[in-house]
């Protein structure tokens, strides 16, 4: 750890400096201009900061340059078109900016060119043609704009290309079809549009081909069965139309075939795709086949690991299904099943298993010892959770949600939260008390038991959940004072508690770390009373300062649950707990008083402000004013005057 020293630099014979892999902070010594021998520089892997030092180019022997994984920021310098000998330039995952600098193309030593993970805009050089000699070239997730130049195709020694994450857009250009030694090949999440081109039928060297979260369309070229060392085609969230082309059968060596969420026609014929005995995964949910043509029972086919079938019109859980012994992820949502969820099914050793969104009735049926994912909302279960889900000990996700449960919880039901993620149970007609949370240890960071009829006061054992993220019991018969002891909760961001029958004023924490993360609360249709006080709103840090979340959600353990958030009066959807806007609603209560200027001095990030339909009085605060980012202002139904 440490900073580079300066005292380096006099190591002039240095042909080597390795200090990858450390704790290393500060900015780059200037010093090091003085290494003129130097042949590599390895730097990668610390916490580096500040910009790249022009100095550096000083360094006319380089040949390997590694800067990657720090937190290196600005452009990349001007100074480095000296390092004519370099052949690999590897600058990853920092926070550099700007354009790629039109002298790359001058580097013609290059081999290796890896610019991921930064902040680089603008187009793609043209200049980057004349590095003939480059086999990798890494521009993964920066925001990269414009055409792909088709001058990339006189980069015939690429081996790997990586462009995916970016906002590039027009056609693939059929120049990379003389990329004949590639064998990876990354376009995903940009917004190429036009058709495949059939020129990457030629590229018969490629193991990997991602197109995925485009705007393609067309149909799939048949010349992409000449890939016949393709071992993933990801073509899935396009909008591909026709249907899969039988030369699809000559991909011997295919392991994940992911044609999900396009606009794909007439019949998936599976049974031939299971005929290519490597492949574990496929993916055809979300298309327009007119039939799917399924393996016949104990047919001799590939067993697969993971399997998407969500939108595709099914009647029932396939019977072929019986024989795959193997599979880790079944997905049958949004389908039109119907009836009971088949035994067999049950008693396989599925990690995750997804069939929400259909019409599968009777109780609900518990096998699935080793599952750590079940989904089965917006069905038509009914009765009683059985005690016997107790002993799903591997269970992570358990939804629940939108069926016709009734009953109480079975009091083990508690001990689910010593291992389980995410819990939602929402829309159901669940009674009685919420069940105590375990007191030794509780993993849970999504709990939704919203839209029940739970009643009584909170299990103060929720406090123990120092994962939570989002709590929802919103829409139940829960009757007690506010839970300010859920302020001690390091990771809270949303707290949901309208329509119960809360009672009382507001209380604070008591400390000035109250609710450190928390951007959404909602506490509408209750019966707070009193007045708000305005060192109440001096907490909540979150919702004051601009922090890094502000620009994009953060991420969450569990993605697989929806989320939902009433947002000015109407509920949305979150696949993460929210991390880029706040929130605020203490609507239809029995709040008196002014409304406090502390909102408007301290809880800066407010997008949404419902006060409304209370008894506030006095005039509406100057304070409000400074909220610069709030979309919804609701003071309506109060007895404000002024």
């Amino acid at each position: 750890m440490g900073e580079i020293p300066s005292s380096i630099g006099k190591l002039t014979n240095l042909r080597a400096l390795h200090l990858s892999r450390n704790r290393l902070s500060g900015e780059i010594p200037s010093s090091l201009r003085n290494l003129i021998r130097l042949d590599e520089l390895y730097l990668s892997t610390n916490q580096l900061v500040g910009e790249i030092p022009s100095s550096l180019g000083n360094l006319t022997n380089l040949r390997t340059l590694d800067l990657s994984f720090n937190g290196l920021s600005g452009e990349i310098p001007s100074s480095l078109r000296n390092l004519i000998r370099l052949e690999t330039l590897h600058l990853f995952s920092n926070l550099l900016a700007g354009e790629i600098p039109y002298f790359l193309g001058n580097l013609t030593n290059l081999r290796k060119l890896g610019l991921s993970g930064n902040r680089l805009s603008g187009e793609i050089p043209s200049s980057l043609r004349n590095l003939i000699r480059l086999d990798e070239l890494y521009l993964t997730s920066n925001q990269l704009a414009g055409e792909i130049p088709s001058s990339l195709g006189n980069l015939t020694n690429l081996r790997a290309l990586a462009l995916n994450n970016n906002k590039l857009n027009g056609e693939i250009p059929s120049s990379l079809g003389n990329f004949i030694r590639i064998e990876a090949l990354y376009l995903s999440s940009n917004q190429l549009s036009g058709k495949i081109p059939s020129s990457i039928g030629k590229l018969t060297n490629l193991t990997k081909l991602y197109l995925i979260s485009n705007r393609l369309s067309g149909e799939i070229p048949s010349s992409l069965g000449n890939l016949i060392r393709l071992d993933v085609l990801g073509l899935s969230s396009n909008q591909l139309t026709g249907e899969i082309p039988s030369s699809i059968g000559n991909l011997t060596n295919l392991i994940s075939l992911v044609l999900g969420s396009n606009y794909l026609t007439g019949v998936a014929r599976l049974d031939l795709i299971l005929e290519l005995k490597g492949i574990t995964d496929v993916e055809l949910s979300s298309n327009a086949f007119s039939s799917i043509i399924f393996p016949e029972p104990n047919a001799s086919v590939a067993q697969v690991e993971y399997l998407y079938l969500d939108s595709l019109d099914l009647k029932e859980v396939p019977e072929f299904l019986q024989q795959q012994n193997k599979l880790v992820l079944l997905t049958l949502s949004e389908n039109n099943i119907s009836g009971r969820i088949p035994q067999w099914l049950l008693e396989k050793t599925l990690g995750y298993l997804d069939l929400s969104f259909n019409n599968i009735q009777g109780p609900l049926s518990m096998a699935l010892s080793n599952s750590s994912s079940y989904l089965i909302s917006n069905n038509r279960l009914s009765g009683e959770i059985p005690s016997s889900i107790c002993e799903l000990q591997n269970m992570q996700v358990l939804d629940l949600a939108d069926n016709n449960f009734t009953g109480e919880l079975p009091p083990c039901f508690g001990n689910f939260s010593s291992h389980l993620y995410a819990l939602s149970l929402r829309g159901n007609n669940f009674t009685g008390k919420i069940t105590e949370f375990n007191r030794k240890g509780c993993q849970l960071s999504v709990v939704d038991l919203s839209a029940n009829s739970f009643e009584g006061t909170l299990p103060r054992s929720i406090a123990n959940c120092d994962q939570l993220e989002y709590v929802n019991l919103g829409k139940n018969k829960v009757i007690d004072t506010f839970p300010s002891w859920l302020g001690s909760l390091p990771r809270l961001r949303v707290l949901m508690l309208h329509s119960n029958m809360f009672h009382g004023v507001l209380k604070a924490c008591g400390n000035d770390s109250c609710f450190p993360n928390l951007k959404v609360i909602t506490l509408s249709k209750n019966n707070f009373r009193g007045r708000l006080r305005a060192e109440y709103f001096k907490n909540w840090p979150a919702m004051k300062y601009a922090t890094p979340d502000d620009e994009a959600p953060p991420d969450n353990p569990v993605e697989t649950l929806k989320m939902v958030i009433i947002d000015k009066g109407i509920e949305r959807e979150f696949g993460k707990t929210p991390g880029y806007f706040s929130l605020l609603d203490l609507s239809s209560n029995n709040f008196i008083g002014i409304i406090p200027e502390s909102i408007g001095e301290n809880l800066l990030k407010l997008h949404t402000l419902n006060l409304s339909n209370n008894h506030f009085s006095g005039p509406i605060p100057l304070s409000l004013a400074k909220l610069r980012r709030l979309e919804a202002l609701d003071l309506s139904r109060n007895k404000l005057y002024g």
